[in-house]
Parts: C-alpha cells; structure tokens; sequence
C-alpha cells in the first residue's frame, strides 16, 4: 500500500484526533474478531468465543489493540506471542523479504503460546514497502494431533502427545498459499475439514482487517497513525505507573497450590511476593514448584499475561495496550512450572493460569483489601467429549465449565461465570445434542456450593451428560478438587469440584479432578460439580433478608441455613 499524503508525519497528534484514532484502531479489531465469529465453522470459535484477533507493533509485537470479546488469556498473551515470533524471524533474516500477503502459522507454546490447540495466523501490514504493523489471528481448534482426540492429554509427560507443534512458518507467500506447508499440517490432525474451514475463518479475519486499517491509513496517512499508537503506548504506560503509585508500598506474600501435576505428583505449591516501589511493580514468583511431569506446566509468558489479567479486573480503565505491562517487572524460576520449556507438557495451562490468577488477587488483598474479592472458583475444569458425529465423522470439543465468583467487599460473587482468564461459553446444549450422540441431564446452579459469609460467593454448576453411542469418550484436565477456593475476612472456603462415572451401572467418585480417555458406553455417564466462589466477611454479618433470598432461590439448603445461619430465622426480614 501507498500511503498518500501526510503532511503531519512525525508531529504529535492532537487530543481529538488521537481519540478518534484510538477508537478507530479498536474497531479494526473489532471487525477482525466479528468475521472470525461469523464464518468460523467451529463451536468453539462461533458460540464458545475461543479466539483473539488485533494489531500489534511492527518492532517488538506488543500490543496496539484487540477485539473487545477476544479471550483475557490472549490480551497480553498475543503480544507475547507475536513479539517472540517477530524475533525469531529477525534471527532468521526474514523480516527484509516480507511481502503482503505473506502469513505465518504458528502455536508454539513455548514461544509466547498457551497451549497447541491455540492457532496463531500472523501477517504483516505494509506501506510503501516498510513495515507497519502486524495483524494477527488465534483460534482454538477442535483437534491439533495427539495421543488423544481433542488434543486434551491430562496424563502427557511430554509435548509431543498433545499434539502437533508448529514454529512461525509460511502458510502464505504473497497471498498464495503455500500447499506443502498445508498438507504437513492437515495431514497429523483428526477432522482435518472442520479446521480448514476455521482456518479459512481466520484469514477472513486478517484480509477484513487489513482493508480497514488501509482505509484508515489512506485518510490519515501513515505518519499520523504511527505517531498515535506511540503516544496511545506512552499514555497506557503513565497510567499504569499512576495505579502502581497510588497502592501503598512494601512486600506482599501470597501461596496457594494447584491439586497435583496431572502425572505421579503431588500438590505443586505457586509462591508470590508482590512488591511495589514507587510507581513500579515487581512479581516473584521465586520459591514456586519446579517443572510438572505431567501437562501442569505454564509458558513464562502466559505467566506473565495471567498476572495482569488479574490487575486488568482490579482496574477495569486500564487500556488494553503494551505499554501498560512496561512498569512491571516478572522474577520467575528458570527451574519453575511457571517457566516451561520443551519437552515439558503443557496442556493444564489454563488451571496454571488460574492459580497465577488467584495469588496474584491474593497478594493484592493484602495491599488494598478493601478492593479485593474472596477466591473464584478457580479452575476450567475442561472436559473433552470425543465421539462419531451424527454425520459418521470424528468429532471433539472442549467443554470448560462455569462457577462462582468470590463474594465481593459489598456484593455477593456472581454465578455460573466464566474463569477470569476466559470467556469462553458453554456450547448450546441444542448444538451439543445435534452434533453428538449424548443427551444433556442437567446443567444447573449447585445449592451449598458457595462459601458463606455476610457477602455469599457465586455457585458453582452441575453438568451430567449421558452417552447414547459406544463411540463416546472424555477425558478431562481440572483442578481444586483438594483445594477449595477460599474465603477472606472471615468468610468461608467454597465446595470444591467434584467428578463422578457412571459406567456399567456402578457409580465411581474420582480422587482428583483428571481423567483420561473414559469410554462411555450406552447409557454411561459423568456428572462434574464446578466449585462456587469464597465468601465475603462474617457470616454471622449476612442481613435475614439475603439468607431468605437464598433460599427462596434455592442458592442455599434449610439445612446449611440454619447450620451457618443459625443464629437467625432464616425467615426473618429486616
């Protein structure tokens, strides 16, 4: 592209014309992720909105903006991930040969990545033959290879079971696909039809964003754009030191676990100290549980992005913009869980995450506990269900369950919530049934699974799901099964997840919260209780009035009313 006139190049954007430059940048993003959504032939990616889709920064990938629904985990991760592979194509000496058109495929999770399934398109945005930008792509797909259909491996002791994995290479040299690069690809998955047609989704994304941001260069000329998005960068770092400024300095520690390593291990103890000095931020994660044998294991980076995920929900204005991660400094364990590297599996990533997540919120508790909310309910519990399809074909897909949020200082927590980290839906139990051969019992709120106190937390849910076909299995990658999300201020720990098989009439309650590959004959079944979130401050503090809302709504039991509340008529109002 040609960049037409621009008379201001290099001059500082004004205040009004900055704002509309901002806004005009997010919604390239925006059309980005809603082409994504709208042609995307996977669940996962339409209904389930396991995607990201944005512009990042042509030196060092970091963020310029995002769609607004792309998923948390990807906000800082794509940055991450696109400024990894950026590098590497420097190393390489390819960044001089780039052409429009060209786009690389990548999922390396260990280069800015999450996990394999998490498929990254990455393409550059150039003018007058000088790189502008980069616009990328991510989408779960439903099968990237593996030991197991799904790609989900709860007992992987190496990558190299959960899939395939794919360095930054060419998918499209200027604009023509490369077809070897497609047959390698497509030829070690299962279903290799659905994820063609999703990776045609997610070029869509990238050719609708690319005419945008054309357009929005064409009007304003590449100078005046490119000096926005620095200041746009400079402004997110300012107010990120203005947050970190206004929080009171010294250490904070903070430890939690996660159940096991998936493998042979026991607990894995992550242990934080949050400290603040003037207006920056440093995370140490020191101390925390060495490598995972099994798929318990998180990439620095996605380490990284879960921390500020964390300070994204305690600050809602802070922009979603690289510059805000400047003032933050991350101290972790080349020997670490938090700190993968290959061969080591990392399909438990999101459970991981979920603990980054929690003593993060933890620690920052003890800095502003006036801020803070009780634990969430703390795990994806992802359960992959494998079957033939309707149609005869193979087909999987993850399933990630809701569950209660911690009870905030002046409200109770939310229920059937999506992970902090993710905003990745249940499927419709209508697409579910259509496309599978299982029928849907129940998904309901669970009563008694909320920690009490005078603010409740969110429940958590109940699934059952019941085979009608001998080609059904699942396995299932979760956690605080043995680690209940807890209460703060004197409020309670919630109900921790729980997991029972019906098969061949016998009814078995898992020990933990992984499963491997179960096969469900007609008639067989699995019932996954989500944790609800911790309570909030005394509950001898709770107002009558609230206690009988719960109960009226079945939140809670008559029995754990007067067992909690006993001090108290339960009918009483105020």
């Amino acid at each position: 592209m040609t960049a037409g006139g621009d008379h201001r190049a290099g001059v500082g954007v004004d205040p009004t014309t900055l704002a509309v430059l901002r806004a005009a940048l997010q919604q390239v993003a925006t059309e980005m992720d809603t082409t994504l959504v709208r042609s995307a032939f996977s669940p996962v990616i339409s209904q389930m909105d396991d995607r990201a889709s944005g512009l990042y920064d042509a030196a060092d990938g970091a963020t310029i903006a995002q769609g607004p629904q792309s998923m948390p985990i990807f906000v800082a991760g794509m940055g991450y991930a696109v400024g990894r592979t950026v590098g590497l194509l420097r190393e390489r000496g390819r960044l001089d040969g780039l052409r429009d058109g060209d786009v690389y495929i990548f999922n390396d999770p260990y280069a800015g990545g999450t996990h394999a399934p998490d498929v990254k398109l990455l393409a550059p945005c150039l003018v007058d033959g000088e790189l502008f930008c980069w616009l990328a792509t991510s989408g779960h797909w439903l099968d990237i290879g593996g030991s197991l259909p799904g790609s989900v491996v709860p007992d992987a002791t190496e990558c190299y079971e959960e899939g395939l994995r794919i360095p930054p290479v060419l998918l499209h040299r200027a604009g023509r696909e490369c077809p070897d690069v497609a047959d390698l690809i497509f030829g070690n998955i299962r279903a290799p039809q659905q994820q063609r047609a999703d990776l045609e989704a997610m070029l869509n994304g990238l050719r609708v964003g690319r005419r945008r941001l054309d357009e929005l260069l064409a009007r304003y000329g590449a100078g005046t754009v490119r000096a926005a998005i620095a200041q746009l960068r400079a402004r997110a770092a300012r107010r990120m030191r203005q947050i970190i400024a206004e929080l009171p300095d010294g250490e904070y520690p903070f430890e939690d676990h996660l159940d096991d390593d998936g493998a042979d291990g026991g607990p894995m103890l992550l242990r934080l100290v949050l400290r603040i000095a003037g207006d920056a931020m440093t995370f140490d994660f020191t101390g925390s549980a060495g490598p995972a044998r099994g798929p318990m294991n998180l990439s620095r980076d996605t380490t990284a992005a879960a921390a500020f995920i964390a300070i994204k929900h305690l600050f809602p204005d802070l922009p979603v913009n690289g510059g805000a991660l400047e003032p933050i400094t991350f101290v972790i364990d080349d020997d670490s869980f938090l700190n993968a590297v290959r061969p080591a599996p990392v399909g438990g990533y999101l459970d991981c995450a979920s603990r980054v997540i929690t003593v993060v919120l933890g620690a920052l508790g003890r800095c502003v506990p006036e801020r803070v909310p009780a634990d969430w309910f703390g795990t994806s519990a992802v359960m992959s269900l494998a079957a033939t399809g309707r149609d005869g074909r193979p087909v999987a897909i993850p399933l990630p369950a809701a569950g209660g949020m911690g009870a905030l200082p002046d409200d109770d927590g939310l229920v059937n919530a999506p992970p902090p980290h993710g905003t990745a839906k249940y499927p419709p139990v209508e697409t579910m049934e259509r496309r599978f051969p299982v029928r849907f019992e129940r998904i309901e709120l669970t009563a008694d699974s909320a920690g009490d106190g005078r603010h409740r937390g969110g429940l958590g849910n109940t699934y059952q799901i019941t085979s009608l076909d001998p080609s059904v299995s699942i396995s299932l990658i979760g956690d605080r099964a043995r680690f209940a999300p807890f209460g703060v201020h004197g409020g309670t720990s919630a109900r921790a997840l729980t997991v029972h098989l019906d098969v061949a009439g016998r009814r078995r309650h898992l020990d933990g919260a992984k499963v491997r590959h179960v096969r469900l004959g007609p008639g067989d079944g699995v019932t996954l209780r989500s944790p609800g979130g911790g309570g909030w401050g005394d509950p001898r503090h709770r107002r009558p009035a609230a206690v009988t809302a719960d109960l009226r709504d079945g939140y809670i039991t008559v029995a754990r009313a007067q067992a909690v509340y006993g001090r108290r008529d339960p009918s009483e109002q105020e």
